[in-house]
């Protein structure tokens, strides 16, 4: 019997946007299995600063209202513990919830776990889009699931403000990954777990799971079963689909929702672990016997915020010489290493360095200042990054007044 991977990190990302959730909010939380999804809000609800109650969907509607009543024993919730009680209809307990939520000082916060499978059948359908339509109040609403379309739907409808978290956010990051070799006895090449990452598009339960094969020196039996079930679960046709286009043309949207639920992995310029083109993440692409690029795919399919700022030009870096005394020559000017901080210096030779040039904020952090705190980390590498903009552009300042 397969083992359900366990992977519990830290979950910066994800915390960071859940703190962004205001009263009356709505959190879309949306990823394939082994992201974690519910194990990093349930972490994130240890430090929340109210009451945190969940609602586990994976049964029936009437199944799940009885089980929050149980767990909740009438402290927040006492219209639905009433309800039950008198064994009222799924409905007329899921109506006493939404008045335990609306009800003045209740200021609770809802998960809703599984909320796709909720919303397969139609009171549960019914019950979601009550609860996302209705006046915004002091609790907040998390739904954690898939992008199926019918939470798509419901986002849209929502009269509270919503917030989408999708599998990026939900990522391991490169130290993250370390912390999960570590507790599996990885032994391997640094290079070798990081090309694994990639290849998982950072979805911890994939990487634990091939942690575990190559610990056990065994076939990659448990891993394709672990994909192939959980993680591609129903879009195996449409990645297939994809993969191999028969003269039809990508729908953007079947893209975007693919890539939030972690089994797409958009262009580079678009997502941190992307290559030319959009690509389906490798562990997923052998497992399900595809190519790891798409086919031909519309320009138009972006993944960009709708309110991104316009970037500024900078005029490029034409030459970097780092052999001997290091000197940058960057529209017609050249600029001496020893005027630029050498934090600076280090971020600019490790960018270099990089495939594309590129790299995380996670992967900058971890390789310049890797005993960091996070938030510590995070303000040297804005200060590098800043100190380094006025050394190469010498409008820069004028540009941010």
């Amino acid at each position: 019997m397969m083992r359900t991977p366990r992977v519990h990190p830290a979950r910066p990302r994800i915390d960071a946007a859940l703190d962004d959730l205001t009263d009356g909010g709505l959190a879309l939380i949306c990823g394939s299995a082994g992201y974690g999804k519910s194990s990093a809000v349930a972490a994130w609800g240890i430090r929340a600063d109210r009451p945190m109650r969940w609602l586990r969907a994976s049964r029936s509607l009437d199944d799940a209202l009885h089980l929050a009543a149980d767990e909740d024993d009438g402290a927040r919730l006492p219209r639905l513990a009433r309800a039950v009680r008198q064994r009222q209809t799924a409905a007329v307990c899921a109506a006493a919830l939404i008045a335990d939520l609306s009800a003045p000082h209740s200021e609770l916060i809802l998960v809703i776990d599984d909320a796709d499978a909720l919303a397969e059948s139609p009171e549960g359908l019914a019950f979601l889009r009550t609860l996302a339509e209705r006046a915004p109040d002091r609790s907040r609403v998390a739904l954690i699931g898939r992008r199926v379309a019918q939470l798509r739907l419901i986002a849209a409808r929502a009269k509270r403000q919503v917030m989408h978290i999708g599998a990026a956010a939900l990522r391991v990051t490169p130290r993250q990954t370390r912390q999960i070799a570590e507790a599996k006895g990885w032994s391997g090449a640094p290079t070798a777990l990081e090309e694994a990452r990639r290849a998982a598009a950072g979805n911890g339960g994939i990487l634990a799971t091939w942690l575990d094969q190559m610990r056990e020196g065994g076939d990659r039996a448990e891993l394709d079963e672990f994909i192939r079930r959980d993680v591609v679960g129903g879009s195996g046709p449409l990645l297939a689909r994809l993969a191999h286009p028969a003269g039809e043309e990508a729908n953007p949207e079947l893209l975007h929702a693919l890539w939030e639920e972690g089994l797409l992995i958009a262009p580079a310029d678009q997502d941190e672990l992307g290559e030319i083109g959009w690509t389906i993440p490798r562990f997923i692409a052998e497992t399900l016997n595809l190519p790891h690029h798409l086919g031909a795919v519309s320009d138009s399919a972006e993944i960009a915020p709708e309110h991104s700022p316009v970037p500024r030009v900078v005029s490029p870096v034409a030459v970097v010489h780092d052999l001997g005394p290091l000197s940058i020559e960057v529209a017609g000017r050249r600029v001496e290493g020893t005027a630029i901080r050498p934090r600076s210096v280090a971020l600019l030779h490790y960018l270099a360095t990089r495939p594309r040039h590129a790299a995380t904020r996670d992967e900058a952090i971890d390789a310049l200042w890797p005993e960091a705190e996070a938030q510590a980390g995070l303000n040297s590498l804005n200060q590098a990054i800043y100190h380094l903009r006025r050394a190469l552009d010498p409008d820069y300042d004028l540009a941010l007044q």
